[in-house]
């Protein structure tokens, strides 16, 4: 027997074969290790994940090694660890494991997979300097899965400018600064889009070829708050002694006071084109003047005139054009 460290090679001159180190079983249940355990087992799970622990790592122990190999054909795992039933590597069909004892605990020598079903599968891959990184110019995956457990990340960019993993509840997408993009197509090639509720009849689309958005089945739009702002006392005859409204705070500013007579002015902070405003009327009979932010038309009229609501009733009102300060108003 060679004794490392102490003895010259020993020359073997015919096939080298370790009697009764090959085990192949369908596991029943967890299974413990020990010292006089063949040196490969090959195992199924058989319809459950199960533990695989390993002997105790004192000297006895050092420089024993075990090839573990899941032959599970189902997503079963073989989860090995060591007495303390600390994890030390768990395997994925079709994975196998090289484990070693340094005398004091078992450590990981390495991982590999079957090619034609689990891939190959390594702890690091590593170039002879510490900034070459690893080049790989196309991978194939062929008749099998991309496995990438609780936590593992896809990460896109050189300074990992967006990340996006499974953390065992749910999958996050992250940026690496804020307001970074995320583009569905390019306006030429682009996707529909399903986005599916509790059933396969309700969902959102996106009709990429129509440009629309629709709800179908019951998929509908649920509560939607608006930003309620400051009340404002309607006040004189013209624009120019009329109420302000707040300084573009909210989509709805509720008003009290109107008599027929008296008015707000929208905050030119509002004008902006596109902007959707509603105005309330807090008085349930009379009529509320409505001017633009100073200088401007609401639905053609002359500059700086009133929109009168009906009796008791509000207004929406939308720029319609920002440069031109120009109003339309129902």
């Amino acid at each position: 027997m060679a004794d490392y460290g102490r003895s010259e090679t020993h020359p073997i001159h015919a096939l080298f074969r370790m009697v009764g180190g090959f085990n192949v079983a369908s596991l029943s249940g967890n299974v413990s290790l020990t010292l006089k355990s063949s040196n490969f087992q090959r195992l199924d799970p058989n319809g459950s994940s199960r533990d695989v622990t390993l002997p105790v790592a004192g000297p006895m122990a050092k420089g024993a090694f075990f090839w573990i190999t899941n032959t599970a054909d189902a997503v079963e795992s073989l989860v090995v660890k060591n007495p303390a039933g600390a994890t030390i590597k768990s395997l994925p069909r079709q994975a196998t494991v090289l484990v070693a004892c340094d005398g004091s605990s078992w450590v990981v020598v390495l991982e590999v997979g079957d090619f034609g079903v689990g891939g190959l599968r390594t702890d690091a891959i590593l170039e002879s300097t510490n900034n070459a990184g690893v080049t790989i110019d196309g991978l194939l995956i062929k008749d099998g899965d991309l496995n990438l457990i609780d936590n593992d990340r896809v990460v896109f960019g050189t300074d990992a400018d967006a990340i996006v993993r499974w953390d065992g509840t749910d999958i996050d997408v992250l940026a690496l600064a804020d307001d970074q993009v995320w583009k569905w197509g390019n306006g030429t090639n682009s996707w529909d889009q399903w986005w599916y509720g509790n059933t396969a009849s309700d969902y959102i689309l996106w009709d990429a070829s129509a440009g629309t958005l629709s709800f179908e089945g019951a998929a509908a739009i649920g509560k939607h708050n608006k930003t309620i702002g400051a009340s404002t006392a309607a006040a004189g005859t013209t624009t120019a002694d009329a109420g302000v409204l707040p300084a573009a705070t909210a989509a709805v500013y509720p008003t009290t006071a109107a008599d027929g007579t008296k008015g707000v002015r929208i905050h030119a902070n509002d004008k902006v084109t596109g902007r959707e405003i509603k105005i309330g009327n807090g008085v349930s009979n009379q009529i509320l003047k409505v001017y633009p932010p100073s200088g401007g038309t609401i639905n053609g009229a002359a500059a700086d005139a009133a929109f009168s609501t009906a009796s008791g009733k509000g207004a929406i009102v939308v720029c319609l054009d920002s440069a031109a300060n120009t109003w339309l108003a129902w």
